[in-house]
């Protein structure tokens, strides 16, 4: 059962985190610079005078997402390293745990070896590792569940769960371990 559940997961989450552009997951754009702001050793947030936590990054790289508001011009995605560091508002992810972000982490540093000027490689690889880190972690707990493998497999497979494994997210890592808790 829980091979199956592998199988259908990473069916369903590689399409999904594939055909989604960058930054259309819930609050993405936010746990995209959160992740960015740990793996340039911001380990602990940094506020602005207002309060609100923010981090420094090239415009390129956050404004990604958000193409009709900014036109980056025909180096869509590729991040200029002479332009100035914008702040950038993140919102409340600011308040997650570095520990969160364990599973979207790896493969934002393996982007920025393979395509360090691919704003866009970022993305796809931060989310296709998390994807397959959570649904190793879920499929652990459907095989070492004494009882109800059944439930464990369909909660699993719910669309709130593929989804969170598959947007850039603190929330996957939250959701594939609690599955082991209940295991």
């Amino acid at each position: 059962l829980e091979n199956r559940y592998m199988i259908i997961a990473l069916c369903i989450g590689l399409c999904l985190a594939a055909i989604a552009s960058p930054f259309c997951g819930s609050d993405e754009n936010s746990h995209y610079s959160r992740a960015l702001a740990i793996s340039n050793g911001e380990i602990i947030t940094k506020t602005n005078e207002d309060g609100w936590p923010v981090t420094k990054m090239k415009p390129t790289e956050f404004f990604l997402g958000f193409k009709k508001y900014y036109q980056v011009g025909e180096n869509f995605g590729l991040i200029n390293q002479d332009e100035e560091d914008i702040e950038v508002d993140m919102e409340f992810a600011g308040v997650y745990s570095p520990l969160s972000y364990i599973a979207s982490l790896p493969g934002l540093l393996l982007a920025k070896i393979i395509a360090p000027q691919s704003s866009t490689m970022r993305v796809y690889l931060m989310r296709i590792v998390q994807l397959a880190l959570c649904v190793i972690i879920a499929r652990y707990a459907i095989k070492i569940a004494p009882y109800g493998k059944k439930v464990l497999f369909g909660v699993a497979l719910l669309p709130p769960f593929i989804q969170s494994f598959c947007f850039v997210s603190a929330d996957a890592l939250l959701f594939a371990c609690s599955l082991l808790l209940f295991a």
